[in-house]
């Protein structure tokens, strides 16, 4: 049975995200630009599936809104297996 669209998780858009970097930068806690409610920090994060191996990262979340902010710092690992995975494309590629 598939969520109603607004019951699903969705990333915040790049104008709000840099709202939220912004304030991030400047204060301890930081407010959702929608509604005004505090975000939460969740200990991982949704968008590890698509992040290369080694990656680590938390997720800024409003839960009235359903929106996040994936938070993802990469080790050495993880930009060494993406530089790979770049290399391996262009060769494909020509």
């Amino acid at each position: 049975m598939r969520a109603k669209l607004s019951q699903m998780w969705r990333t915040y858009p790049p104008r709000e995200r840099k709202l939220i970097e912004a304030h991030l930068q400047d204060a301890d806690g930081c407010c959702c630009p929608r509604c005004g409610a505090m975000l939460e920090a969740r200990p991982k994060s949704r968008m590890l599936a698509v992040y290369p191996p080694g990656v680590s990262g938390i997720d800024l979340e409003c839960r009235q809104c359903h929106r996040f902010l994936p938070r993802v710092q990469h080790t050495s690992e993880s930009l060494y297996y993406t530089r790979i995975q770049r290399l391996a494309g262009a060769i494909l590629r020509a």
